[in-house]
């Protein structure tokens, strides 16, 4: 959500752009770090394939491959590299800088496109004020800070040839920037009440539901809070359906995930690898020296998640049919390389949605009495609301929250909990009022929610419109996590060829920092001086 860099500067108030050429007026010495070359890149003659591309290992890791099928027109789909990043975290951002630096040295990559601005958003200019090794300087501070992303920092402190185009329109992205500060509102004054909820249920849980559907409940809190892996988390739920009898089938990717884990279980890990180097062994006997070392290059990188492992093993399966070897003689390894293919083939972000509906599915259907599944299903919508009102719905969990007319819960939610209190002999405790207030504030939240929807058409839409009008063989999209599983969609929509990455982040973004940077680029309060200040006080303590 961050304002990125418009044709005029860097920000719009006091507008960065001139601080940061202030500073290089007067730059100190500073030893010089290596430029980038700008010879072509060591890769392949012919068009760029989607499945060439790896990430630095340290930096990041390929969450979905999308090849569409070559047409007619066009033979060899563009590919764009969509990249979720988190905003002003600065682990998260020099891990960018590391996955562009290898885009661009290995792939020649010179298109970056970016949410939250408008046209030319290039930093290139500041090139001729400063040597490299102040900008490098410079660049960092505004790095920690939160102020310049990675794109920015890198088309900066390069010589790389870069674009960088904000593919906004920008009035639905100031439309967007100002529902998201009121939601900041929304979500402080709304936050006690769902949490006073959230307790009273919590209170009410070990009396009205069994010890197996609190232990789920438990589980898909650390789930939530990333505590729980998908593969864990997919087996506690399955096991839990299978006493009971109760088939996914509803739910395709949750279906085909607990398929894949027994695909998986039945594979010898040891055998599968015995017999992947016996084939490499063949296979180096018959294939070029270039092929083989390519293959080679490749099984490090699946490996450790740098490219997918699908695209390696499709590679693999090609090298023999091409030079007549049965993968039938290599069993482990065939049945493996099964897998892994089925294994792409599941949507990551539905898989999400649909494990956290299965599993209040199954909770419900575990629930032995009525007022046990009437305290499920409040709970249910007030984890929602929890995440509405915190802007982190999914575009699935939007649609069924928007769906439900709210309305007349709030006294019926009321009503039920004051007679459940009196029950088990606790203080009654009264929400009503609270959850009125919240259904007031609902419609602020939808448009939120609504405008970023038609951000993301428009953005995609100028963004493949660029990379087809430039004739780049491949751009960078680089938007925030809010906006990754619809963006994704949209670019499979248009045939675009899409790899997302997610770059590695070890410490938590700090939300005081991020308020206070997008306040500030927005013209909605603060100073430069408050956000650099922040931004030290967190790198102290680091």
């Amino acid at each position: 959500m961050l304002n990125r860099s418009m044709r005029v500067g860097l920000y719009r108030g006091m507008g960065a752009a001139g601080v940061l050429f202030l500073y290089f007026l007067c730059p100190h010495k500073v030893a010089l770090s290596l430029a980038y070359a700008q010879s072509a890149p060591s890769r392949p003659p012919g068009p760029l394939q989607i499945t060439e591309l790896h990430v630095p290992e340290a930096a990041g890791y390929i969450v979905e491959t999308h090849l569409p099928a070559p047409s007619a027109s066009t033979p060899t789909p563009p590919i764009i590299v969509q990249i979720q990043e988190a905003h002003t975290n600065y682990d998260a951002q020099q891990n960018i800088i590391q996955i562009l630096e290898q885009l661009v040295e290995g792939y020649g990559l010179r298109l970056i496109l970016v949410e939250g601005g408008t046209g030319d958003a290039s930093l290139s200019y500041l090139r001729r004020h400063a040597p490299l090794g102040h900008r490098k300087v410079v660049a960092e501070r505004y790095l920690k800070a939160g102020l310049l992303s990675a794109e920015e920092y890198l088309d900066m402190t390069s010589e790389a040839p870069l674009t960088v185009w904000g593919v906004e329109d920008s009035s639905l992205y100031e439309k967007n920037v100002d529902l998201f500060l009121r939601a900041l509102k929304v979500r402080d004054a709304q936050q006690p009440t769902l949490q006073a909820l959230r307790a009273t249920i919590d209170t009410l849980r070990p009396s009205l539901l069994s010890a197996e559907v609190n232990a789920l409940i438990d589980e898909a809190g650390q789930f939530e809070q990333r505590q729980v892996t998908v593969a864990d988390y997919a087996r506690i739920l399955e096991q839990a359906a299978a006493t009971r009898g109760i088939a996914p089938s509803a739910y395709p990717n949750v279906e085909r995930f607990f398929a894949l884990r027994h695909l998986e279980e039945a594979v010898v890990p040891a055998q599968a690898q015995r017999e992947q180097r016996q084939l490499m062994a063949v296979l180096s006997t018959r294939l070029s020296e270039a092929e083989v070392e390519a293959l080679l290059s490749g099984a490090a990188s699946a490996k450790t998640g740098t490219v997918a492992a699908a695209a390696f093993y499709r590679a693999v399966e090609s090298a023999a049919q091409a030079v007549g070897i049965e993968l039938a003689a290599y069993p482990q390894l065939a049945h493996y390389m099964r897998y892994v293919k089925e294994s792409a083939q599941v949507n990551t972000t539905a898989l999400a949605d649909e494990l956290e509906v299965f599993a209040a599915h199954l909770s419900q259907q575990l629930a032995s009495n009525a007022a046990g599944r009437q305290l499920l299903t409040i709970l249910e919508t007030v984890v929602l609301l929890d995440k509405l009102i915190r802007l982190d719905l999914s575009p699935a969990e939007y649609q069924q929250l928007h769906g439900m007319d709210l309305a007349p819960y709030w006294t019926q939610w009321d009503t039920f909990l004051q007679q459940q209190l009196k029950h088990a002999g606790l203080p009654p405790q009264s929400f009503a009022a609270g959850l009125r207030d919240l259904g007031a504030q609902l419609p602020t939240l939808w448009r939120f929610y609504e405008v970023a929807q038609e951000r993301d058409e428009q953005l995609v839409a100028n963004a493949v419109q660029q990379l087809q009008a430039r004739g780049e063989p491949m751009a960078v999209l680089i938007t925030g996590g809010f906006h990754g599983p619809r963006i994704t969609e949209l670019l499979k929509q248009r045939g675009v060829a899409t790899l997302l990455l997610m770059p590695k982040v070890g410490r938590p973004t700090d939300e005081r920092l991020y308020q206070a940077v997008i306040r500030y680029k927005n013209g909605q309060g603060g100073s430069l001086e408050e956000v650099m200040a922040l931004a030290d006080e967190l790198h102290t303590r680091r």
